[in-house]
């Protein structure tokens, strides 16, 4: 009978520590994967150029059709009008001359975006648009940028 015991004994002995050694294995499993998740949600400033903020639609639909494409943006009462995304100083200030040059106020509005995809897709994107200075490629560009936006954001 006390070998029975002691075999008992040794047998959950033996459990405990496998399941000590299991659950430390999952711990570290877990701070590892998090540290990894952690490190790819990267947020960056965005330069969004506005062309116009209005409380009425009927005041954006006037001033959109000075633009070839553009994003509207509703927040807080007020429509924000959009026609450029992106993330570098050099494409801003190039597409804030070209807009100048149209005769049409620009703003620049920073914001923080998260969204790794899209942020890799606009890199993309910045590097084209700053080696060239076809503006129908451009006009391409800022179109397509401008409704991938709306397709991440929704």
């Amino acid at each position: 009978m006390n070998m029975v015991i002691f075999m008992n004994k040794r047998l959950i002995i033996f459990s405990c520590l496998i399941g000590v050694f299991f659950a430390l294995y999952l711990f570290n499993d877990y701070r590892r994967n998090n540290k990894s998740i952690s490190k790819e949600i990267k947020i960056e400033t965005v330069y969004f150029i506005q062309i116009g903020a209005y409380k009425k639609i009927e005041n954006v639909s006037k001033v959109t059709k000075m633009v070839n494409y553009n994003f509207v943006e509703y927040s807080d009462g007020i429509y924000f009008i959009y026609v450029a995304i992106t993330k570098k100083d050099s494409v801003l200030n190039k597409l804030k001359e070209f807009y100048s040059s149209k005769g049409i106020n620009v703003y620049v509005k920073e914001k923080e975006l998260n969204n790794r995809d899209f942020l890799e897709y606009l890199d993309k994107y910045d590097k084209i648009i700053e080696e060239t200075n076809d503006i129908e490629l451009i006009n391409a560009i800022e179109k397509d940028i401008l409704k991938n936006y709306e397709n991440f954001i929704n």
